[in-house]
């Protein structure tokens, strides 16, 4: 006797879930299995952010700002993301406002890694995947 399609797809999403979290348990979950737990539990948090800020959006918006390679800001820039995640409170002035104070953070979290930040913009192209570019890597901006 064969399944039925709903039961298929009942069963087939049932073991992408277990799996899912038994990555989670093991702490071996892909950028793109994050993404997916987060939207997995918001259901069930009540939990509905309307507003992100993307690391990635943060390293080419400080491309604008400082020449530094973007491998460089990188780092610097997942830093930053990740406070301006965690306190953010949203004024509705959504990206920009997170992304300037992204761009502050930068500029402290270089100095004290002694790294000097160049003025003026970035000459290379990391958004098709140049150096620096990581897909789907966001950060929820609202708290």
């Amino acid at each position: 006797m064969l399944l039925s399609d709903t039961t298929y797809y009942e069963c087939r999403r049932s073991i992408e879930r277990a799996g899912l979290a038994y990555r989670y348990l093991t702490e071996t979950l892909s950028e793109d299995d994050a993404s997916r737990l987060v939207g997995e539990v918001q259901p069930f948090s009540g939990w509905f952010p309307l507003e992100t800020i993307s690391v990635e959006q943060v390293v080419e918006t400080s491309g604008d700002r400082w020449s530094n390679p973007a491998e460089e800001i990188r780092p610097l820039a997942e830093q930053a993301c990740r406070r301006v995640w965690n306190k953010w409170d949203s004024t509705g002035d959504i990206p920009s406002s997170a992304e300037d104070w992204a761009m502050d953070l930068i500029a402290e979290y270089a100095e004290e890694d002694g790294l000097t930040l160049i003025e003026g913009e970035r000459g290379e192209d990391f958004s098709e995947g140049g150096a620096g570019a990581a897909d789907g890597e966001d950060c929820p901006s609202g708290v």
